[in-house]
């Protein structure tokens, strides 16, 4: 399924799949919502959320007796995210999304709009008809929570003062906040203490903004057949990460990536110009920096998962960590 699969959730994963493909079940009064609904489910992702919310779950005292309703929550996490993913790629005119088309590029921009909040409304009647009342009222915190982040990031496109806080605070709503909300409910449904629950929602945010960090650092490091998307489109779409940030607080280089911001919010940004941005990056020590915080974080979480219990998802938890170092 995944790089990012943990062998001793597989039981627990194949159950998550087939809530998936439940709660995405054609509806048989529309075929070409069938047809979305096939193409969503044929694009078999990383599942990282759902993982992270068994493994949390698995420090509860109860998880053995929830496991179905952790594997249906960890489902509709699911959901949630996928629905994000197709709003995200009409926002950025993405036309592949893990190697395939997307569902804007496959079905249109218009269709698309009304698949994402689809597959949202799918997620929301289940979460209250299997009367999962508390964990819809932190579903709908926390999608308030990822809209907030992606409006952040949109209202500061093309923008060169974008801080390093407006990044940090747009990455925790657009990504983070959902690996804490998969941590969160794993943690509580499967009847951890308040305090080991705050803990292992601690760990789900930093896993998520360590996850986009790395997310970030890798369209300046990587190709596109390995990541399974275009490469660099996150500056031509007018979106200033952490590496760029950095280069722009660097004064002998920044005029000349405000240059280069200014041709791509004009569409004149291609192959020479990203050249010329990935080497300014570089030059100006803006790659350094990003992977200076990366790797904090990545001790922090570490750290952190050091001092959970002596257990063996404890060790899955560090499998996971080491599975999003950047490969440089």
């Amino acid at each position: 399924m995944s790089q990012f699969l943990i062998p001793d959730l597989k039981e627990e994963m194949v159950l998550t799949e087939r809530f998936i493909t439940e709660y995405l079940a054609p509806v048989s009064l529309n075929q070409t919502v069938d047809h979305i609904f096939s193409h969503v489910l044929s694009a078999r992702g990383k599942r990282l959320r759902p993982q992270l919310l068994l493994l949390a779950g698995r420090y509860g005292k109860y998880y053995h007796e929830k496991r179905e309703c952790l594997c249906r929550l960890g489902a509709l996490v699911e959901l949630v995210h996928l629905a994000s993913l197709i709003h995200d790629d009409i926002v950025d005119d993405s036309p592949l999304r893990r190697g395939r088309p997307t569902v804007q590029a496959h079905f249109g921009k218009d269709m698309a709009v009304y698949a994402g909040d689809l597959v949202l409304s799918r997620a929301m009647q289940i979460l209250f008809s299997e009367k999962f009342y508390e964990a819809g009222k932190w579903f709908g915190i926390t999608i308030e929570k990822m809209c907030t982040g992606e409006i952040g990031q949109y209202a500061r496109k093309f923008q060169p003062e974008t801080g390093i806080e407006d990044y940090r605070r747009n990455i925790y709503g657009k990504t983070a906040a959902l690996f804490e909300l998969a941590c969160r409910l794993g943690a509580s449904e499967a009847g951890c203490d308040r305090e080991m629950s705050a803990f292992l929602e601690s760990i789900g945010r930093n896993f998520g903004m360590l996850f986009q960090m790395r997310d970030d650092l890798l369209d300046y490091l990587s190709v596109e057949e390995k990541e399974g998307k275009p490469t660099g489109r996150d500056f031509e779409e007018g979106i200033l990460t952490l590496p760029v940030l950095y280069a722009l607080e660097a004064p002998d280089y920044a005029d000349e990536i405000r240059t280069l911001i200014r041709l791509a919010k004009e569409g004149d940004f291609h192959g020479e110009e990203r050249k010329r941005l990935s080497a300014l990056i570089r030059e100006s020590g803006g790659m350094k920096k990003a992977l200076r915080d990366y790797r904090e974080l990545s001790h922090e979480l570490a750290r952190q998962v050091g001092h959970l219990p002596a257990q063996k998802e404890t060790k899955m938890f560090a499998a996971i960590l080491e599975k999003l170092a950047v490969p440089i």
